[in-house]
């Protein structure tokens, strides 16, 4: 037995009588590779998720040629399919949600053991795509801390085998294949066009919901006819492979975090593995993907797409610095590894009949997996009632750490309908607070600190940047979508004529500034000196440090947690930020001020930015924002500062 299994007679998504074609399993180690890769930070592969989107296609193609050969055979039956589809997904599925439930309760903090165990119990009941849907939002943990954030993809593929095959069958009962051919177009056609809108107005819903993500299974159920009714000579069979695995190659590298996706976009890879699989019988694809170091890791693509995930979160869970060269290739080689073992000792004794042994029978199969699933669900609800199993932190930082998943509920009270609020028609001098989050965070410290300026706030949203001069989102402007752009734009022009402003002696701006927002600078300052009359002030200065909850349970003590805490926090950036901003503010002559001095103590080389105040209380409630103690001293600091009383 070598590293990687030898090519089976027969793919194991495929029935009986169907031919296997061991491209498609070199197709499934380019998309589980190019994902692999891609979750281990590799340069090059900042795309890679689309690796997802070609098991779609693939998963397409092999199930709709299973249960339509099955049809046209007279022996396709609803048991057998759900039947052989528990026996390839269920072993590998609770092979990994126990082991990382148990992993979680050594590695994970209260408030990610808790997610944890709330997205496991959705795995199981296929719907984790869902939750993930649901939790997506501004102020959402960050991928690298959800063990199981992957099995999103599950949830469609699971939700696909739900409906597809009773709509194949009543499909194929109404007009035989020509009924099916009619499925599959108007299914994928609808769904592409929901899915391109849906990128623009909810790309969050259209990135994990099954509606959306039905064109790339479709696609691959069309690929069936593509084959079977068009006849390819050998050299355009070895033309369509090298297209298609350029096209994979292209949206492998050219995609990113910003870019709109599925949708349209999606089409790329989702049509070049749609290519391959059309044109993959040929010597070119017989080269690069019917070699046995391919269709070895294609074999093990299931297992390996299911461990690599939770593996490279719990090992990275808290790090402060990124991993090196040497541990993302430890990281490759340990997922290969545990795959390849999951894979011969979980995989294939469920599915395949070995010489002198009986397999599990259909029934005892089904009472495993009931049991399975309640062995696990059972500790997960525990763990979800009692907050993540607080008492596994130590007690001084269980107790700073209990308030930090109900802060972010409270975080824009003091800032709420602040835009909808008149400046008193006498009295102090008036001021307004233009920015996202941190401007909300400014106007809490201010308030704590007792200031005497009426103080109103105009919130931006979406991630959007304080641009209020001609054109805000214009061409070049890198954000993830024209909607989203328009999205932003829209608030600009609304925030920017807001009569507030014409009232206001003072106007801040205080944002988590991104480079876009910081070029637009310049504009918004000149078009609001054009138009009002106020004193303008420009904020900055916040760093941006880990994931608070992670940091406050791999430290052993209070002291311990400020030391990981001033670590990981982006000094590079924030240099360029404040150089940046301080340009900016004296050219403009308008005031700057500078928040590093108020919440971290100067160093003779940089800074030193501790977690907890004087009495033990957190300054930060996660990465980036102030509890309403660590608020309370920033303006107490800017009032002590004695050169911004224009403030109070």
């Amino acid at each position: 037995m070598g590293l990687f299994p030898a090519s089976p007679d027969r793919s194991p998504a495929e029935g009986a009588g169907e031919a296997y074609r061991p491209e498609v399993d070199g197709l499934r180690a380019v998309a589980v590779l190019v994902v692999l890769l891609f979750h281990a930070g590799v340069p090059g592969f900042r795309g890679g998720f689309v690796g997802v989107d070609i098991f779609f296609v693939i998963s397409g193609y092999l199930i709709t040629r299973l249960i339509l050969g099955e049809l046209d055979a007279g022996r396709f039956t609803f048991a057998r399919f759900y039947g052989r589809r528990a026996r390839r997904l269920f072993p590998a599925m609770f092979a990994t949600l126990a082991a990382t439930f148990v992993a979680g309760v050594f590695v994970l903090s209260p408030l990610h053991l808790e997610e944890l165990s709330l997205s496991l119990v959705h795995t199981l009941f296929s719907i984790s795509n869902v939750l993930f849907w649901q939790l997506s939002g501004y102020f959402d943990i960050g991928s690298e801390m959800k063990p199981l954030l992957h099995t999103w993809s599950l949830g469609v593929e699971e939700q696909f085998y739900l409906v597809w095959p009773v709509s194949v069958f009543l499909a194929f009962r109404f007009r035989r294949r020509r009924g099916v051919l009619a499925l599959v177009v108007a299914v994928g056609l609808a769904s592409l066009v929901a899915a391109e809108i849906a990128a623009g107005r909810a790309p969050d819903a259209a990135f994990f919901l099954t509606p959306f993500r039905m064109c790339e299974l479709a696609l691959g159920g069309l690929c069936l006819w593509l084959e079977s009714t068009t006849t390819i000579r050998s050299w355009r069979r070895e033309l369509l492979t090298l297209l298609g695995l350029a096209l994979i190659a292209y949206a492998t590298h050219a995609y990113g975090a910003g870019h709109r996706f599925p949708g349209l976009a999606a089409m790329v890879p989702c049509g070049g593995a749609a290519l391959v699989i059309v044109g993959g019988r040929g010597r070119v694809a017989g080269a690069l993907l019917a070699n046995r170091l391919a269709v070895g890791i294609g074999l093990i693509s299931y297992s390996l797409y299911l461990v690599h995930w939770p593996l490279f979160v719990l090992v990275r869970y808290g790090r402060a610095s990124d991993s090196t060269s040497l541990e993302k290739a430890t990281l490759i080689a340990a997922a290969i590894g545990l795959a390849t073992a999951m894979y011969f000792l979980v995989e294939q004794p469920f599915r395949r009949r070995r010489s002198g042994r009986r397999r599990l029978s259909d029934p005892a199969f089904g009472l495993a997996c009931a049991g399975l699933a309640c062995a696990l669900i059972l500790p997960s609800v525990s763990a979800i009632a009692d907050r993540g199993w607080p008492g596994r932190v130590p007690s001084d930082l269980r107790a700073a750490a209990a308030g930090l998943a109900g802060m972010k509920d409270h975080h824009f009270d003091a800032a709420n309908a602040q835009d909808r609020v008149p400046f008193p028609a006498l009295g102090q001098r008036n001021a307004v607070i233009v920015g996202d989050s941190h401007g909300a965070d400014l106007l809490t410290a201010l308030l704590g600190a007792r200031s005497q300026v009426n103080f109103r706030f105009l919130h931006i949203f979406w991630d959007c940047q304080p641009i209020l001069g001609p054109r805000p989102y214009g061409e070049g402007t890198p954000i993830r979508s024209r909607e989203y752009a328009e999205e932003c734009a829209r608030q600009s022009e609304v925030l920017r004529d807001n009569p507030l402003l014409e009232a206001a002696d003072l106007i801040v701006i205080a944002s988590s500034w991104i480079d876009y927002g910081m070029a637009g600078l310049p504009a918004t300052i000149d078009y609001l000196k054009s138009r009002y009359r106020a004193r303008i002030v420009i904020v900055g200065g916040r760093f941006a440090f880990t994931e608070l909850s992670a940091l406050l349970t791999q430290a052993a003590t209070l002291e311990e947690a400020n030391e990981r805490f001033d670590a990981a926090k982006d000094k590079f950036g924030m240099k360029q930020e404040i150089a940046r901003l301080s340009e900016i503010a004296e050219h403009q002559r308008v005031d700057f001020i500078d928040l590093r001095p108020l919440t971290c103590e100067p160093l003779r080389k940089g800074w030193y930015c501790p977690l907890f105040l004087e009495g033990g209380e957190l300054l930060y409630w996660d990465s980036n924002h102030w509890t309403e103690a660590g608020a309370r001293r920033v303006g107490e600091s800017l009032r002590a500062a004695g050169e911004y009383d224009y403030l109070f």
